[in-house]
């Protein structure tokens, strides 16, 4: 996956993770896109976008025509998913 990092309010929307860096630079936040998943979880890309239109799956959102995940939510989703079908080794 390949995370951009960018200043000011621009956004880079080459292949891979988009990177918005707040004018700060204080504060990273990492985009995810259906793509991006797939690489990451092996789940099809078409799977995450399925799961959005059946609001399963964890939060996305659009910004102007792709639709990306805070990489944020899909780890926490992720952490849920473990938490509610993980076995316990003992």
């Amino acid at each position: 996956m390949l995370i951009l990092p960018l200043t000011g309010r621009g956004i880079d929307q080459r292949k891979g993770g988009v990177s918005v860096t707040a004018d700060s630079d204080t504060a990273t936040a990492d985009y995810l896109s259906s793509a991006d998943l797939q690489r990451m979880t092996g789940i099809p890309a078409s799977t995450w976008r399925y799961w959005v239109l059946t609001g399963e799956g964890p939060s996305s959102f659009k910004l102007g025509k792709r639709r990306l995940w805070r990489r944020s939510e899909v780890l926490a989703w992720i952490d849920a998913q473990e938490a509610a079908t993980g076995t316990k080794n003992g």
